[in-house]
This record gives structure tokens, C-alpha cells and sequence, in this order.
């Protein structure tokens, strides 16, 4: 392909970004990085074909996008952290003609196939974390943009535009504004957990009770054809499959220290230096432990409340 000189350039940054976001040196850094990004609907195509020549997938996602509201509580956030220090997988989606300046006349479907949670990003900021095996349907019609979850659990944050965003899942709507939630469908069940925000839902002619009700922030409901009731909410499933590909040993302890304790800890730099490839899950420590000194050939010793993984 004939690039023009503008064209040179863009890639060329998106190159720069791309390798500049596998170590990000600061918080301005990545916030520098989504202003570029968002600067031209040109500048998220080439860091798209960027992320797939190199096979990598792995950008960092932005910094606000799994925040936990530390207003809520003083317990540390519960699943930031592995997603920001782990990279989970975050691509952006700006293959659609949709946000280029085009109408789409129907849903382009994004699935995630693979072993690991997934990010996704949409060219207007929205944001997603599909777990394994979901499935979802985005569409932009005029003034409207939707989202359809066709099955599987998905983590899903509006963006910062203007035009209203509409989600739904067999026959239950809600429109999120810029709050943060989970929904997940099995079957004919369809749990909604509100994360950082109160959501109204609404139940169309197509659900089997037709109702409007809120969920408060912080609390999930289930809805089937029973009705609904309310559910325990699972704040760190993001958690459960996070993909490392030769991502240092430390840099996986850091992550898996934040979500819960105890905390883990390499005795030496060369053991904090090994590359771990792999699906793993962070929400428990010790089995994390075990199951990473196995792999490694380590041993894991328990010094007071700290777990350290050592020769």
C-alpha cells in the first residue's frame, strides 16, 4: 500500500504509541496517549492495524476505565489494577464504517473466542471487558448508539459521546449514561450489577414482565421470567482469566498484591525478571502462588502475612 506523507506520519506515531504503551512511565503518558487517540478517527484505525501486525493485542487500557470509587470504601480497588498493570487485551474497534463518518444499518458483532477476558474500546469511548464466550452486537443509527449482549458477561462504560447509549439483553434496556456496570445473559436470565452508579432499567414488549425499576450502585438483580430478584454481585470476574504473554514475574505479583491479600512477593530480581505466559486468575493469592511457583519451579514460603516466592 501507497501511503501519502499524512499517512506516513500517522502510522508512524501509531508505531511510537504502540510500543510506548507497553510501559507506560506515567499517568500523563497514557492520558497523552488517549488525546492522540481521539485527535482523528485516523489515529485509532492505525493503532488498530499497528496492534494486529504485531500480533500483540496488549495495550495498556486507559487508567479510568476499571476504577474503582474509592468514595464507596477505603478497601482497595478490587480489580483496577490487574487490569491496568496486567493489560488485559484492550483493542480498539475502528474497523466499522459506523464512526467514520457512516450510518450503520445494522449491528457489527464483536465475540471473544479466546481463553482470556477481553477489552474492547469503540471509537466514540466506550469501553467493554467481554469474559470468554460472549457475544455483543454495537450499532450507531443517527442520533443513537446501541449495544446488544447476545450472551456471555460483559463490563461496559459509556462514553464521553453525546448521543444517547442503549443497552439491552432479551428484552431488558438500560441506558447508562457514563455509569460503569456488569450484565451478563444466560439462558433467559439477565443479571445487571450497577458499579459505580445507579441505573434505571426498563423491560420491552419482547421480556415476559413488563416493568421500570432502578438498581442501586454497588448492587446486581437478576430478571427471567419470574420476575426479578436481587443477586450477588461479582465485582472481580475481569479477574478470573487475565492473559500474560511473557509478562515479568513482578510486574504479575503487583497485580495479584492489589486484588486481595496476601500480598506476594519475589525474593530475588532474577525471579521477579522470569516471564510468565499464560491465563491466570488473580482473585486468590495463595492458589496464584502455588500455581505460579509449580510452573516456575519455585518454592512458595510464608513470611508473616506476605507469601514469597523464592528458589
Amino acid at each position: 500500500m501507497i501511503r501519502t506523507s499524512a499517512q506516513s506520519r500517522v502510522w508512524k506515531e501509531a508505531a511510537s504509541w504502540r510500543v510506548r504503551m507497553e510501559e507506560p512511565r506515567s499517568e500523563r503518558e497514557v492520558d497523552d496517549f488517549e488525546a492522540w487517540l481521539a485527535r482523528d478517527p485516523a489515529h485509532a484505525v492505525a493503532y488498530s492495524e499497528m496492534e494486529a501486525i504485531q500480533s500483540a493485542g496488549e495495550a495498556l487500557p486507559r487508567s479510568h476505565l476499571a476504577r474503582a470509587d474509592a468514595r464507596h470504601s477505603g478497601s482497595r480497588p478490587m480489580w483496577r489494577p490487574a487490569l491496568a498493570l496486567a493489560t488485559a487485551a484492550l483493542v480498539v474497534v475502528a474497523a466499522f464504517g459506523l464512526w467514520q463518518g457512516m450510518v450503520s444499518p445494522a449491528f457489527a458483532t464483536i465475540s471473544n473466542t479466546g481463553s482470556a477476558v477481553r477489552g474492547y474500546r469503540l471509537p466514540d469511548g466506550t469501553s467493554m471487558f467481554l469474559d470468554t464466550g460472549t457475544e455483543v452486537g454495537v450499532s450507531v443509527r443517527g442520533d443513537r448508539r446501541e449495544i446488544e449482549v447476545r450472551k456471555g458477561r460483559a463490563r461496559i462504560r459509556g462514553g464521553s459521546d453525546s448521543r444517547p447509549l442503549e443497552v439491552a439483553a432479551n428484552g431488558v434496556r438500560i441506558i447508562p449514561g457514563n455509569a460503569q456496570f456488569d450484565l451478563s445473559v444466560d439462558g433467559a436470565r439477565v443479571s445487571v450489577t450497577a458499579l459505580d452508579g445507579e441505573l434505571a432499567l426498563t423491560t420491552t414488549d419482547e421480556a415476559p414482565i413488563k416493568t421500570e425499576f432502578y438498581v442501586p450502585r454497588r448492587q446486581a438483580v437478576s430478571i427471567d421470567d419470574r420476575g426479578r430478584s436481587a443477586a450477588q454481585p461479582d465485582f472481580t470476574w475481569p479477574l478470573a482469566r487475565v492473559r500474560f504473554d511473557r509478562a515479568p514475574l513482578g510486574k504479575i505479583l503487583v497485580a495479584a498484591s492489589r486484588t486481595g491479600d496476601p500480598d506476594i512477593l519475589a525474593a530475588t530480581a532474577q525471579i521477579a525478571s522470569l516471564p510468565v505466559t499464560g491465563v491466570l486468575d488473580l482473585r486468590d493469592p495463595r492458589r496464584l502462588a502455588r500455581k505460579l511457583a509449580a510452573a516456575l519451579d519455585l518454592r512458595v514460603i510464608e513470611r508473616g502475612d506476605r507469601l514469597v516466592l523464592s528458589w
